[in-house]
């Protein structure tokens, strides 16, 4: 689906201002994704098989994902991505933790409940960015983040489906 363009052309102080926050915020969720993919050493260390495909593939789709932001940002940046997300940096960093304490039933649940977290950070950045993309006349970055868009919501339905079949088989340890 593409991206209709608006025939609204923001005034050169609005475009003054978007277009870094723009740049900021592409740099941020870019460096934000690639942090994510250090993440793949869950796949060997959840209990559930059907929760380890899922992550081979969520990993796989991450790297999808860090191609399509190069893509963006070399059609937009001045310069290449070096700032982290400070969100994503601690939701990573949780995930991390609640793998190397906890072992056992709840913890696939746990671990769904906070790539939910990430998902949905990332669905509101992949809007907000598009929607900039769009008012800043760069259709082609706009497109490709429309998709990104779409497929972190497609993840979201996957999360879904699947934790409420995790959440049925094992109840959430205390942590």
């Amino acid at each position: 689906m593409q991206v209709h363009l608006s025939a609204y052309k923001p005034s050169p102080i609005i475009e003054h201002r978007l277009k870094p926050l723009f740049f900021n915020e592409l740099n941020i969720l870019n460096a934000g994704i690639k942090e994510l993919s250090g993440l793949h050493e869950l796949t060997v260390k959840v209990a559930s098989a059907e929760l380890r495909s899922l992550l081979k593939d969520w990993f796989l789709h991450l790297r999808n994902q860090v191609i399509r932001l190069e893509e963006v940002s070399r059609l937009t940046l001045p310069k290449p991505a070096t700032k982290t997300d400070g969100m994503i940096t601690a939701l990573v960093a949780r995930v991390k933790q609640i793998v190397a304490v906890k072992r056992g039933r709840g913890t696939d649940t746990i671990i769904l409940i906070e790539l939910f977290k990430l998902v949905h950070y990332k669905v509101a950045t992949y809007h907000n960015l598009e929607q900039m993309a769009s008012v800043l006349g760069m259709g082609e970055s706009a497109n490709l983040l429309h998709l990104a868009l779409e497929e972190e919501k497609n993840w979201l339905l996957v999360l879904e489906d699947i934790t409420s079949r995790v959440m049925q088989e094992e109840p959430i340890a205390n942590h």
